[in-house]
């Protein structure tokens, strides 16, 4: 198992939780002024989702003996609703793949394994869920 390459998948993916909290946490206020109660509760789950996985993919980090980095993206106030949804989509297929490479790179932890297999079905999951949104 090398240790550095895990590491450097985590942060990858740690980047992108933190990402995706800030951007549903966005969508839950833009979409409380359309009346779409689905939609708002939705975001917040999801942000809440997101923020309790960052935060343990970042304890995860730091057992491995990494430090956790995040850069956190800019949220465009502009773009439209349907929009926002095409990114989270293109997010969540993103998360799949980087979860599903980090599980390449897990070796023999069953801890970690269980961690992604676990992200990776939710992040599936997720991927059918806004399909479904943008029809």
């Amino acid at each position: 198992m090398d240790n550095e390459q895990i590491i450097a998948d985590l942060n990858e993916i740690l980047t992108l939780e933190y990402t995706a909290v800030l951007q549903y946490t966005y969508q839950t206020f833009v979409v409380r002024g359309l009346e779409r109660p689905r939609f708002v509760t939705m975001f917040q789950g999801e942000a809440t989702e997101s923020l309790a996985h960052a935060q343990l993919v970042g304890s995860k980090i730091v057992a491995l003996g990494g430090v956790p980095t995040t850069t956190v993206g800019k949220l465009d106030p502009t773009q439209d609703l349907m929009a926002m949804l095409k990114n989270d989509l293109g997010m969540e297929r993103r998360a799949v793949e980087l979860y599903t490479q980090a599980l390449e790179h897990a070796g023999d932890d069953i801890s970690l394994r269980t961690l992604l297999e676990g992200q990776v079905a939710a992040e599936k999951a997720s991927v059918e869920e806004f399909e479904l949104l943008l029809g």
